[in-house]
């Protein structure tokens, strides 16, 4: 079974990659990780673009769909 882990963010390049690293460290291998970017103006798309690729990120998703 697959598991699906979703962040939704705003503005956290001070916490994002400690967020994902706890994700990522887990023992559970069969795992999706999506990032929400919900707008954020620092760098916390380009951290988690550099710093986790294997996350799926989808920026300015706001009000989306």
């Amino acid at each position: 079974m697959k598991i699906s882990c979703v962040v939704v963010t705003h503005n956290s390049s001070g916490t994002i990659m400690k967020c994902l690293d706890s994700v990522f460290s887990q023992s559970y291998s069969d795992k999706e990780v999506f990032v929400v970017d919900n707008g954020s103006f620092d760098e916390t798309a380009d951290m988690v673009r550099s710093g986790h690729p294997d996350a799926k990120l989808i920026s300015n998703a706001r009000n989306a769909g």
